[in-house]
């Protein structure tokens, strides 16, 4: 078959999107704190800064418990040695991924994961790389979720190839980091889409209350292959 012109960039988060690791990530956390000898903290605490940059979170993490600088220190080195752990993804869902590019869509990748642990995940879960047109880390932009200007360099990527704001739809799980990122960015003049996934951070009802429609909210993780299928039907009908 024939590859499309590629016409619509879909741009997904690594973490609770591309792998469902957010409720296995919240207790991990736990583990790593009870290993240190440090209290828990409940996943209402976690997913209200789901989403953070890892380095962020462990230190509003430290700082709720009152852990001392040192305690930081060991805590951050622990789970960057876990952020990579644990790692597997829907096989469905690596299937529609390998042949969205022949429907003429672009596929992205914006992640709050350094570069180094991108690659290793995309590897432990056998995702090839070369899938995605545009990858973002935060080794690669020093502005970040909510930051509007997150997106800078993927619309400067569209349009050196054609394509607008509106033609980039943006997947996320989060309504603090994710939403507000593309709500932020529609405030400057750059209206993306956004379809939220439900994946452990917010609800379905959640996402409708922060402004989504129901249509655009993916009902979890798994569900969302079965989404990424329906955009292909409704490109081949």
């Amino acid at each position: 078959m024939k590859a499309q012109t590629k016409d619509t960039i879909l741009c997904f988060d690594f973490d609770g999107v591309i792998i469902n690791n957010t409720i296995t990530g919240f207790n991990r956390m736990n583990l790593i704190l009870h290993d240190l000898e440090l209290l828990p903290v409940s996943h209402e605490f976690l997913r209200a800064r789901w989403g953070m940059r890892v380095n962020d979170l462990c230190a509003e993490i430290c700082h709720a418990l009152g852990a001392t600088f040192g305690d930081l220190e060991r805590f951050q080195e622990a789970v960057k040695k876990a952020h990579v752990q644990q790692l597997a993804i829907d096989c469905r869902l690596r299937d529609v991924l390998s042949v969205l590019s022949k429907f003429g869509f672009s596929l992205a990748i914006i992640t709050s994961r350094d570069s180094s642990s991108l690659k290793f995940c995309l590897n432990k879960i056998g995702l090839d790389a070369q899938l995605f047109d545009f990858i973002q880390t935060i080794s690669d932009h020093d502005k970040h979720k909510p930051q509007a200007e997150v997106f800078d360099p993927l619309l400067a990527w569209a349009n050196n190839h054609g394509l607008a704001a509106r033609d980039i739809t943006y997947f996320g799980d989060t309504i603090q980091y994710d939403f507000q990122a593309v709500k932020n960015a529609r405030e400057q003049g750059n209206l993306l889409e956004f379809i939220g996934v439900a994946s452990g951070v917010n609800t379905v009802a959640e996402f409708m209350a922060a402004g989504l429609n129901k249509d655009d909210v993916v009902t979890s993780q798994s569900m969302l292959s079965y989404y990424l299928n329906c955009l292909i039907y409704q490109k081949v009908r």
